[in-house]
């Protein structure tokens, strides 16, 4: 049985779902688009809002320009469907072509993109490109830089204190949103730089922020009473007997005690409060009220297909002609498009209104304006989940073929009667493969597992050991179901489980240390 086809890019047609790379995998009325396709794409303009469209890239517009792309031919594929153009020379090219030619690409503005040949160049990167650094380390991953070009390492233009591999920086800075900084000096102008090194920056929340448990130390309280004048006798953090701590009921950070309450409010005698809000709380619910009232418009996310606004940036240009004074409404039509659903597709287009015979006064001056109108709701298409790209090598450069190990619950295959089986050669595993433990780990309450190796320059344990990482796994995994030692250093690991890392080199440190103090000492006669 033939798996499921995987869906083409409409303006690309290259089936590539790489997140860093590509962008995120836009599904939206059966139509199958990369975001940055869209974003990239010379001639396809950005005429909506966040919610019109695929993330203001009106449906009308990309098969325009879909249809557009199929007539250029790239210029290093010799293949169909080029849609981005060299800002330079002028030739097209796709946008996996580019990534695999060595192109850049401005993510800001209007996206300008360049080829091999037209890359802009300053003095400082001629410099870098003339004199490469020996034995840099990457900044992000701690895995040395071995190839020094522009379209694989990336650095701050704020500081230029050090430099990093392309793809960590994408990781980074799809990771970080609007918290994005300078790595090496924090700055907050690296976030509108990085976008002319080919990285795009989404303008959204930080990743963590949303992460399970992120906040947990919040709920652990502490309470003591938050009175000006605490009646307790044995102090603030008493919360015993009739000295009972009630907790502020909005935001359960403040407390105070029920009698030092029952003193501030004016309550009668032997009644005590069975609730409290602290001043913060109180002040803020006075500012919340004094506020005039809000309509929310909430984005649509998916509603028609797999579209995340999160991704949202403003794209300029490309120019557009002006609509003439009696430009009629655009209908799309959909119909060839899509021929299996009854739903279309309409894309008003307001142009100036007419002047009436009966009219004694001009009418008003009305702003063009683009209204995506969809009149009834399809089926969503399937969502594909993309592939990460390997962000640290050094720990799995291992062979693709795996050793087969043989289980006591595993089925073992049945020979004929009376035929004798020969033994099969048995396959010596290479120990240069194996992961090389430090140590592992839980914390209490915490559905994780976290297990620390040592991590070397050539990714295996030959080389000098350039410090530890901690990987994270869930509880339920099963790649970690056998704790023991002979199980864990064959784990297969992804870039996901990778948590953090340092330069703590441990057992490896000290041994690189004894050689250079034996080394050191004069030799004796």
């Amino acid at each position: 049985m033939e798996g499921k086809q995987q869906a083409k890019c409409e303006i690309c047609q290259f089936e590539d779902n790489d997140e860093v790379v590509y962008g995120e995998w836009m599904v939206s009325r059966q139509l199958h688009v990369h975001y940055y396709c869209l974003l990239l794409s010379t001639n396809l303009p950005q005429r909506g809002s966040d919610s019109s469209g695929i993330l203001g890239f009106l449906m009308r517009d990309i098969r325009e320009e879909a249809a557009a792309a199929r007539k250029r031919k790239c210029y290093y594929c010799q293949q169909m469907s080029a849609s981005i153009q060299c800002h330079g020379c002028r030739v097209f090219f796709h946008l996996k072509c580019g990534l695999n030619n060595q192109c850049a690409f401005e993510f800001t503005g209007m996206y300008h993109s360049y080829c091999d040949s037209c890359v802009p160049m300053d003095d400082y990167k001629r410099e870098v490109l003339a004199n490469p650094p020996q034995q840099r380390l990457c900044d992000i991953c701690l895995v040395p830089i071995l190839v020094f070009k522009m379209f694989q390492i990336t650095y701050g233009d704020c500081c230029r204190r050090g430099f990093a591999h392309k793809s960590c920086m994408r990781r980074y800075a799809l990771t970080s949103g609007y918290y994005l900084r300078c790595i090496w000096c924090r700055s907050k102008s690296f976030r509108d730089s990085i976008r002319l090194q080919s990285v795009f920056v989404p303008d959204r929340d930080a990743l963590w922020e949303k992460q399970r448990n992120a906040y947990r130390e919040l709920h652990d309280r502490n309470l003591r009473c938050g009175e000006s004048n605490c009646l307790c006798p044995n102090g603030r953090f008493y919360n015993k007997s009739s000295w009972v701590i009630l907790s502020c009921k909005l935001c359960g950070c403040m407390g105070a005690h029920t009698k030092c309450l029952a003193g501030t409010m004016r309550m009668s005698k032997g009644t005590q409060p069975t609730e409290f809000k602290c001043s913060t709380c109180l002040e803020l619910e006075r500012n919340i009220a004094e506020r005039p009232a809000r309509s929310s418009n909430a984005s649509i996310t998916g509603a028609e297909g797999n579209v995340n606004s999160s991704f949202y940036v403003k794209k300029i240009g490309p120019e557009i002609p002006a609509l003439p004074d009696t430009q009629a409404p655009i209908f799309s039509d959909d119909d060839d498009y899509d021929t299996s659903s009854n739903s279309s597709n309409i894309t008003v287009i307001a142009s100036q209104l007419q002047t009436k015979a009966t009219s004694e006064t001009p009418p008003p001056n009305i702003e063009p304006s683009i209204i995506e109108i969809l009149d009834s709701p399809q089926s969503q298409s399937p969502i594909v989940s993309p592939d990460l790209p390997v962000l640290a090598t050094n720990f799995l450069d291992s062979p693709q073929s795996e050793i087969e190990v043989n289980s006591p619950d595993s089925p073992q295959p049945q020979s004929a009667v009376n035929t004798p089986v020969s033994p099969e050669p048995e396959l010596k595993e290479d120990p240069n493969t194996l992961l090389v433990l430090k140590r592992y780990f839980r914390f209490a309450e915490e559905p994780f597992f976290y297990l620390v190796i040592y991590e070397f320059e050539q990714g295996t344990c030959v080389g000098k050991c350039t410090g530890s990482c901690v990987l994270r796994f869930n509880d339920d995994d099963p790649r970690i179901q056998d704790k023991s030692q002979k199980a864990l250093q064959r784990v297969k690991i992804t870039p996901d489980d990778v948590w953090c890392r340092d330069k703590d080199t441990g057992i490896f440190g000290q041994i690189d240390r004894f050689h250079q103090m034996l080394k050191s000492k004069p030799e004796r006669n």
